[in-house]
């Protein structure tokens, strides 16, 4: 491969990881207030998750999304994003779906797709939402 093939594929390669770093929130992504009761069930549920599963709750924060659908996912900088319709599912509903995320972020599968992403960019739909940071865990008795 000539230098000025490697150099291009090397400046391809670092602009797709810059435009996966910079991707912003989905749409309909929102923070509750602080009082909102949605906000302290879920960070409770959050925060009893990673440490069921030995990691470290700090590490994890959350935003809502405005949608009807019943789903929960979570990007390479451990945002989960938690849909209005699985909030209205019963709490032992939302405690399952946030304990499969979390094991899927302490088993490294973010990271896989993250990989997966830049080693074929045009095949993935890219990243979700990794400036939310706002809705961070806590033990919820603050």
């Amino acid at each position: 491969m000539s230098r000025g093939v490697q150099g291009r594929a090397a400046a391809l390669l670092i602009a797709a990881a810059l435009l996966v770093g910079c991707a912003t929130a989905p749409p309909g992504a929102y923070f509750p207030p602080p009082a909102n009761p949605a906000t302290a069930r879920v960070s409770d549920i959050l925060y009893r998750a990673a440490l069921a599963a030995g990691d470290d709750p700090e590490r994890y924060s959350f935003a809502f999304v405005q949608s009807r659908v019943a789903t929960a996912y979570s990007d390479e900088e451990a945002v989960f994003y938690l849909t209005d319709g699985l909030l209205r599912m019963p709490t032992e509903v939302v405690e399952a779906v946030v304990a499969h995320e979390v094991a899927h972020e302490v088993l490294g599968h973010i990271g896989d797709r993250l990989e997966e992403r830049l080693a074929a960019p045009g095949k993935h739909s890219g990243s979700r939402g990794r400036h939310l940071h706002r809705g961070r865990i806590g033990s919820g008795l603050d």
